[in-house]
């Protein structure tokens, strides 16, 4: 991984961040103990959250296999920020846990609690849609919201931590996929 970035695309950068954060403001937005939890916190400590000029990619395929039928390339808009409890409204972009929040008070039943209470969403492809870190085990999940409805999400599988995720977003898609973008 290229040490002035996590990205591991040099291509690959945001273009807004939030204000700066400490490890300790992110401990109290983020409690939850999770696998590679040492990353993710680097990461906002650096990044705190942050929009691409257009999207960046990252393909399933990385880790999985992943048939025709599946999902493979999966696109990000942005990365949710840290809020600082005394920061201005001035802020840009949602931040991670006004969006939990939100999400466990607009829940319709246990299932949907549940897994919101158990994952800690992260950044989101522009359209309402979320990448989520499943704690405890760190693993990369995405949920698209029109597959929730009234019962339990059903999240796909997208990388095995939050680096893994982060360092495999690519500035463009591949080839074949640039078509249908």
């Amino acid at each position: 991984m290229n040490r002035r970035s996590f990205f591991g695309d040099p291509l690959v950068k945001s273009a807004k961040t939030g204000t700066a954060v400490t490890e300790r403001q992110i401990n109290l937005a983020v409690p939850d103990e999770f696998a590679g939890k040492e990353d993710f916190v680097r990461f906002y400590m650096r990044h705190n959250g942050g929009a691409f000029t257009g999207f960046a990619y990252f393909y399933r395929d990385k880790f999985r296999r992943v048939s025709d039928r599946d999902v493979n390339l999966m696109c990000v808009f942005d990365f949710l920020r840290i809020s600082k409890k005394s920061s201005s409204s001035a802020e840009h972009g949602l931040s991670i846990d006004s969006l939990r929040a939100a999400i466990l008070k607009g829940c319709s039943n246990e299932k949907q609690k549940k897994f919101t209470e158990s994952h800690i969403p992260f950044a989101g492809d522009g359209s309402g849609d979320y990448y989520w870190i499943e704690t405890p085990s760190g693993r990369i999940r995405f949920v698209d919201h029109e597959s929730v409805g009234d019962s339990a999400p059903r999240p796909i599988e997208v990388a095995p931590s939050f680096i893994d995720f982060v360092s495999n977003l690519k500035a463009e898609a591949r080839e074949e996929d640039r078509f249908g973008l």
